[in-house]
């Protein structure tokens, strides 16, 4: 996956997931997340479900938003929200949906838009974090930027996430939709789901 596709977002609304290929994210606005596996001298193959620590999800909000305007159907997980079949069939109605899933985050607390730069340094922190959960699932850990360099490239439309420099680091033949979904499962990367304090 071209890293351009990685770009992350404030959020996403995903069509029901289709395991033949790498997920496409349709929405307001879009979030590649990540997951990881590998053989041989990588990650632990072996272990498929490494102790991680639990992170509030704020999507569960969303989705009950959502439930509430009239969109039943919807599933959170930790960096997004999977919409019901059909839910993008007619274009109006999707547009309607597109619309109240905005309105629900951001009464969820997420942006809609990009981080203001005052926030920059506190998703910073959440990505070192994030290092301690990649490393849980058996990744070493990504060379990190410091906080200035971080922030010169969120505001350049490069930013830097922990999860995305690991995936983008594996063998090309190892970046596949289910370690995609893995790095999403275990460590859903901090920009999907960073709300306001």
């Amino acid at each position: 996956m071209p890293a351009a596709d990685l770009v992350p977002q404030y959020h996403r609304v995903r069509p029901v997931k289709v395991r033949s290929g790498v997920a496409l994210v349709a929405a307001i606005a879009g979030v590649a997340v990540l997951v990881a596996c590998s053989t041989g001298d990588g990650p632990r193959a072996a272990d498929s479900s490494p102790s991680v620590v639990s992170i509030d999800n704020p999507w569960d909000a969303v989705v009950s938003c959502l439930e509430d305007a009239g969109y039943p159907g919807f599933v959170a997980d930790g960096s997004g929200i999977t919409a019901p079949p059909g839910s993008s069939d007619d274009e109006a109605q999707f547009q309607l949906l597109l619309a109240a899933e905005s309105l629900c985050a951001d009464e969820a607390g997420f942006y809609s838009g990009p981080i203001p730069s005052d926030e920059l340094p506190r998703l910073y922190a959440l990505e070192l974090d994030e290092i301690a959960c990649l490393e849980a699932l058996g990744y070493d850990a990504p060379p990190t930027p410091s906080l200035q360099t971080f922030v010169d490239n969120y505001s350049s439309g490069e930013p830097w996430e922990a999860a995305f420099t690991v995936y983008n680091a594996l063998p090309r033949s190892e970046q596949t939709e289910d370690v995609l979904d893995r790095i999403n499962t275990q460590c859903p990367p901090p920009a999907s789901r960073f709300v306001r304090e």
